[in-house]
């Protein structure tokens, strides 16, 4: 089978999720891999015949995602989404796919939409279009988030939608499976050192490390663009030592990215999530995580959020030891009956 695989650009974790996805696709298939700027230069490091895209970018101010700001700088990026999808229809047009797997990546969704070429997507932003699941309520921010979902992702004929809780789809055409988690992550042996692990992948304000400053703990932190050590704070960049980090930490403290969450969970880190205002995925994330007692949300990083966390490790510790979403394989039982489904298309 012939298969053109889109990897969205906007973070890291797609791309990082996205790599075990294609390793395990090519054992069997011929497969092409389009991806945005982030995930792009993430992949090129281990895929050959990689082609780049445009992806969609968020735009923060003072931490927060500002809606009008995103929306303005993705129009006037509109000539290059454009020519993005331009490339990628000629792809479509010479390598002939039998189906496109998209990873929240616009280009190949519309492509294959245009196209007629079956779509299975795979990632855990369906969940709000296909799942049952319980959502935090801020109604203008899931009408945003909806009414950018749709313009990322016009429809696909199959839905893999990733969760790392059980929830219940409300279609036909979906499966929900546990996330994917790297192999370096599972093959980490952990321990417990005395530190919590920080990562900020928003602009964030010096207010943060005051805050961490003031908290008898110490912390390994990341994505502040520096590297030393200021009081009981440690600053990091190195990708190699945050793996070490994760494995050696106590806990972790980060927004409400979907990928730290689930590989700090896997792990049996226990989580405070902060999501990026503004962003209602991962406020969602966040607000799952603590409805199942996996995790705290906290909407501000302050002492007394941090203090609360770390009175709270021991049950969350216990909570996530009998975390019932473990089958780190189901995503490739998942992917087969996509693909199985697909393939009767043509």
């Amino acid at each position: 089978m012939r298969i053109l695989y889109g990897v969205c650009g906007e973070g890291r974790g797609h791309a990082g999720r996205a790599l075990p996805v294609i390793h395990w696709l090519k054992k069997r298939h011929d497969v092409r891999v389009v991806a945005g700027e982030v995930a792009f230069e993430m992949l090129q490091k281990n895929l050959d015949n990689l082609q780049p895209t445009c992806s969609f970018r968020l735009i923060f101010r003072d931490s927060n995602v500002c809606v009008w700001r995103t929306i303005a700088y993705n129009m006037v990026r509109a000539r290059m989404y454009a020519l993005s999808l331009l490339r990628v229809l000629q792809l479509i047009h010479n390598f002939r796919p039998h189906v496109i797997i998209t990873d929240f990546d616009y280009a190949t969704n519309w492509a294959g939409w245009l196209t007629r070429t079956p779509v299975i997507s795979l990632d855990n932003q369906m969940i709000l279009r296909v799942c049952n699941a319980p959502k935090p309520k801020s109604a203008f921010a899931e009408f945003v988030t909806r009414v950018g979902m749709r313009i990322v992702s016009p429809g696909a004929r199959f839905y893999v939608v990733l969760s790392f809780i059980p929830c219940r789809i409300n279609v036909t055409n979906a499966i929900v499976v546990q996330p994917i988690v790297r192999e370096e992550i599972q093959s980490l042996r952990c321990t417990r050192k005395g530190h919590i692990l920080v990562y900020q992948t928003s602009p964030t304000s010096s207010e943060i490390i005051s805050v961490l400053k003031s908290v008898p703990y110490k912390f390994s932190v990341y994505g502040m663009n520096k590297i030393g050590i200021e009081k009981n704070c440690r600053f990091e960049e190195s990708h190699k030592q945050f793996i070490k980090d994760l494995a050696s930490c106590d806990a972790v403290i980060t927004n409400g990215g979907f990928t730290l969450i689930t590989e700090a969970m896997l792990l049996g880190k226990p989580v405070l999530s902060v999501p990026i205002r503004g962003q209602y995925e991962q406020t969602m994330n966040a607000f799952l995580l603590e409805k199942n007692g996996l995790g705290v949300w906290s909407k501000k990083i302050t002492v007394n959020s941090i203090e609360q966390f770390i009175s709270s490790l021991p049950k969350l510790r216990e909570n996530l030891s009998s975390a019932p979403w473990k089958n780190l394989t189901k995503w490739k039982i998942g992917m087969t009956i996509a693909l199985k489904k697909a393939k009767k298309n043509f």
